[in-house]
C-alpha cells in the first residue's frame, strides 16, 4: 500500500479499542452512502475524534495524547476493518501505530499488521480561529491559517468572499451587499495530500469600510485522475471596525484575560486555605 512509516501516529491500544467500540455501533448500513459506512476520525495537534453516524444516531469518543501530534488530519475508516482491528487490540499498556496513505490505512498491532482501503472523500479544510475575536480595522488584512487534506492530493486554493453592511431602512435594518467575488490562493505544484497554508487576504478588492461584515468561504480542489471534488470550510466570518473601536476591543479582551487569571489565582488561594484546615484539623485529631 501506498503508506509511509513516517507518517505513522500512536496511540495506546485500549484507548482505540474503547474509540472504536464507543462508535461502531453507530455505523449506517445504507450502501448509497459509503461514507456513512465507516468511523471518522478526526486528528488534530493535541487529539483524536472517532466519529460514527447514521441519520439517527451519532457516536463520538475522543483521546487525548499526552504529548502534541504535530499535524490534523481527516479520514473515514471502513466499519468492516476497524472490526477487523478490534478482534485484534488488546487492553494493554503498547501502543498501536496507523500510518494514512492516499487509499489505504495501515495498523501496526504488535506483530500483526492490518491494511484497510479507504473510502473515497471530498477534500477537508480546516480553519484557525480569526485573531482578535474576529474584529479586523480595513488598514489590516485578513491572516488566515488552514490546514487541507485530501486522498488524492489538493490541487488549488482559493476564497470566495461577500461583503455585507447593515442599512437601517424605516424601523427596519436590511443586509445588503456591497461586494463579492473569488480571491486565487495558491496553486499547489506537488499537489501535497495534507498541507498548512497561512497568508494575509488582499482587501482591495472588497470595497471594505467600517461596520462592514465579510463572509469567507475556503475551497480546495483535488486532484482525482477522472473526476474534480471541490472541498469547502465552514463559514467564516469576519467583523470591521475603525481603529479605535479594535484598540478598545483589544483592550478589553486583555481585561478579561487578567480577570480571569485573578479568578484562577484566588480560587487555588481558596482550595490550598480549604486544604490546610483539613490537615490541621486531622493533626488536632491525633493528639
Amino acid at each position: 500500500p501506498d503508506v509511509s512509516a513516517s507518517r505513522s501516529i500512536s496511540i495506546p491500544q485500549l484507548a482505540l479499542k474503547e474509540m472504536i467500540s464507543g462508535t461502531i455501533f453507530a455505523v449506517a448500513e445504507n450502501q448509497g452512502r459509503p461514507v456513512h459506512m465507516g468511523v471518522k476520525f478526526e486528528v488534530a495537534e493535541d487529539s483524536i475524534t472517532a466519529v460514527a453516524v447514521d441519520g439517527f444516531r451519532l457516536a463520538r469518543r475522543t483521546y487525548h495524547p499526552k504529548e502534541s501530534l504535530g499535524r490534523t488530519l481527516s479520514f473515514v475508516v471502513p466499519a468492516a476493518g476497524l472490526k477487523e482491528v478490534e478482534k485484534i487490540l488488546s487492553d494493554a499498556d503498547a501502543d498501536v501505530a496507523f500510518t494514512l496513505g492516499s487509499k489505504h490505512i495501515l495498523f501496526q498491532i504488535g506483530n500483526a499488521t492490518l491494511v484497510c482501503r479507504l473510502p473515497d472523500r471530498m477534500p477537508v479544510i480546516l480553519l484557525e480561529r480569526p485573531e482578535n475575536g474576529g474584529f479586523y480595522s480595513p488598514k489590516r488584512g485578513i491572516i488566515y491559517r488552514i490546514s487541507i487534506s485530501d486522498d488524492y492530493g489538493v490541487k488549488d486554493l482559493d476564497c470566495r468572499y461577500e461583503v455585507l453592511r447593515r442599512k437601517k431602512v424605516g424601523d427596519y435594518d436590511r443586509i445588503e451587499t456591497v461586494s463579492k467575488g473569488s480571491l486565487k490562493l495558491e496553486e499547489f505544484t506537488d499537489v501535497p495530500m495534507e498541507t498548512k497554508v497561512s497568508g494575509t487576504l488582499d482587501l482591495k478588492k472588497m470595497r471594505l469600510t467600517p461596520g462592514c461584515t465579510v463572509q469567507l468561504l475556503f475551497r480546495v480542489k483535488d486532484s482525482h485522475p477522472k473526476r474534480k471534488e471541490m472541498g469547502e470550510s465552514e463559514m467564516l466570518e469576519v467583523n470591521f471596525v475603525t481603529d479605535a473601536e479594535l484598540q478598545e476591543i483589544l483592550k478589553q479582551e486583555e481585561l478579561q484575560i487578567y480577570q480571569n487569571l485573578s479568578d484562577v489565582v484566588d480560587d487555588m488561594k481558596h482550595q490550598r486555605t480549604i486544604i490546610h484546615n483539613i490537615l490541621q484539623k486531622e493533626e488536632e485529631k491525633k493528639k
